[in-house]
């Protein structure tokens, strides 16, 4: 029998499972694409395409992260019990990503993003309101019914996919007939490299694939759908759960110079400070008086503000499902912003949001 079987086993094995992993994310970014198929109506085949070749490098990149433990197989001589760790491992990664996958079906369907710091946000802020919420809004049931089965015929398949590798090699399960150490340390430096790059997902100098390599056109759908939902769930643990690094921000000047340049900025003659160091940005305006004609009508402002108001759905911005008249009917007789922004500032750091696409009255 020849010495290298063993190692060219373990080659197969491993090559198979990540080809496995790589065909999951891709069926998942398929699903993403049907379930959201409204939102695709403008892409033309080409955007799609240029999304899906996108797509494999990020799949690339957390393929290559999750093999990494398969690279013990270089170095020790092949056993059962190795190869049931190997099957524990692959199944249990892709059990927690289509797990993740499944999710993101209507994460995206209601915040048209990838899966982000809002999982976290939501989830710290009031956990017992979200799970109800999750509950009875999304068929939660079929979701986890659907999970673990996928994950049992995952767990199946990596077993059958074990089984096929070393059928003919039964007698060097317990370490007989191994291949010499150097070729296994050249194969396993070898592999490894090849791993590196592929957790890169690119091949020029510098940083390695990052979220804004996605971003190929001006379609927001065709971009997101390049990105990978465990990359972007990772990226957003990177930041403390979903916060911003505040050192990140910060490092330029005292936060006692940067209040007072804001200060400097704001403040009029009619402002007055009220806050305090607690606030030291909290300010009253007192503005001039406006004087009215005796037979003038004075304005009548009505400020409405409203969560989660998505522009997709607006009759005033293009869309013809009759979903919002009296918003409709409002922004004919009012002021139609088609971009507006936000910004949400605390007492250490200002964060500024931009919305194309949305209107507000």
């Amino acid at each position: 029998m020849n010495k290298q079987y063993t190692l060219a086993s373990h080659c197969k094995f491993m090559l198979l499972a990540m080809l496995t992993m790589m065909m999951l994310f891709s069926l998942a970014r398929v699903a993403l694409y049907r379930y959201n198929i409204d939102l695709a109506s403008a892409l033309s085949a080409k955007d799609v395409w240029i999304s899906f070749g996108i797509g494999l490098r990020f799949d690339l990149m957390v393929v290559s992260i999750f093999s990494v433990p398969l690279l013990a197989g270089f170095i020790f001589p092949a056993s059962s019990r190795l190869r049931k760790f190997f099957i524990v491992w692959l199944s249990f990664v892709s059990s927690i990503s289509i797990f993740f996958c499944i999710a993101e079906l209507d994460f995206y369907r209601e915040f048209h993003q990838r899966l982000n710091s809002l999982v976290f946000e939501y989830m710290k802020q009031d956990p017992k309101t979200v799970i109800s919420m999750l509950w009875n809004g999304f068929p939660l049931f079929r979701y986890l019914l659907a999970w673990a089965v996928l994950s049992g015929l995952i767990y199946c398949f990596y077993r059958w996919l074990s089984a096929k590798t070393l059928r003919a090699t039964q007698s060097e399960l317990i370490g007989k007939n191994a291949a010499p150490w150097w070729l296994r340390f050249v194969l396993c430096v070898v592999v490894m490299f090849a791993l590196v790059l592929g957790a890169r997902g690119t091949l020029r100098e510098g940083p390695p694939l990052r979220w804004g390599d996605a971003f190929h056109g001006q379609n927001l759908f065709a971009n997101h759908l390049g990105l990978n939902g465990v990359f972007t769930l990772y990226k957003a643990t990177r930041t403390g759960n979903g916060k911003t690094d505040k050192n990140f921000w910060l490092n330029a000047m005292p936060i006692e110079q940067a209040t007072a340049i804001v200060k400097d900025l704001l403040l009029t003659p009619q402002d007055a400070l009220v806050g305090g160091k607690e606030h030291p940005l909290l300010r009253t305006h007192k503005g001039s008086p406006i004087t009215h004609a005796a037979n003038e009508k004075k304005p009548n402002v009505v400020v409405i503000l409203m969560e989660s108001f998505s522009g997709v759905f607006t009759g005033a911005l293009g869309n013809d499902l009759n979903i919002t008249p009296s918003f409709d009917q409002i922004a004919k007789q009012g002021l139609l912003f088609t971009r507006f922004s936000t910004a949400h500032a605390s007492r250490d750091v200002c964060h500024v949001r931009v919305f194309p696409q949305f209107a507000r009255l």
